[in-house]
């Protein structure tokens, strides 16, 4: 699921790699360490996720919380 020490992008329910050519750190911030790089994404990356959010959201709102933890357990 990495590559190159940066996370991808989550989008129709697989991973995705970014075409960002930056990325920011995530850092704990009780110890200060970088836990993972994320992309700060573009036009393209941010309109995929927004459109395939959009498409799943009526399923995804009949779905009952339990249910949906479950999922979240998966990620």
């Amino acid at each position: 699921m990495s590559t190159n020490g940066s996370l991808p992008n989550y989008i129709n329910g697989r991973w995705q790699n970014s075409t960002a050519k930056q990325f920011a750190d995530v850092i704990n911030p009780a110890t200060g360490e970088t836990l993972a790089q994320v992309p700060l994404d573009g036009d393209a990356d941010v309109a995929a996720a927004v459109e395939s959010a959009a498409a799943a959201f009526p399923g995804w709102r009949r779905t009952p919380p339990g249910d949906r933890i479950q999922y979240l357990f998966k990620l």
